[in-house]
């Protein structure tokens, strides 16, 4: 078959008898590729998980529609991927952009604890607040925590 189809493209067995124009070895792989492209996407096949911390099962977001693989751009295998992405940007101010795969809490019973799930895997990112002092704080952020360095001996 592969000697047949470097060979003669254009033969008679490449042509689908049940059409009226007479096909060749090029149409007929692009139409086979544009059926099977909606059934055969290799995030279904790739099946991406985001596990549990505690790898608790029920805990786990299955079925993420997320391309890439484990060595590729978008590096996500069926298991893993990165926890944490961030664009910054170094101007002056700085300006960031992050995303993390879950919610604003770990909390499984909580309606948002996948709720960054899908903007993680399509590669969508939120603006971070970015402070320069604790002065720039909105007065809309409902807690903060400040850490003071304590010099040593």
């Amino acid at each position: 078959t592969i000697a047949l189809m470097q060979r003669d493209p254009e033969n008679k067995w490449f042509d689908d008898r049940q059409t009226p124009e007479r096909e060749n070895l090029a149409m007929l792989a692009s139409k086979a590729w544009k059926e099977s492209e909606t059934d055969l996407t290799w995030w279904k096949y790739k099946n991406t998980q985001i596990n549990h911390l505690l790898n608790l099962e029920p805990f786990n977001i299955a079925g993420v529609i997320c391309g890439g693989n484990r060595h590729i751009i978008n590096a996500t295998s069926e298991r893993n991927g990165p926890s944490w992405r961030m664009v910054v940007e170094m101007s002056d101010p700085p300006r960031a952009w992050g995303i993390y795969p879950g919610g604003q809490n770990g909390n499984p019973t909580d309606p948002q604890y996948s709720g960054f799930v899908e903007d993680w895997a399509a590669g969508n990112y939120y603006q971070l607040l970015f402070l320069l002092s604790e002065d720039d704080r909105p007065e809309t952020t409902p807690q903060s925590i400040t850490l003071n360095a304590v010099k040593g001996n």
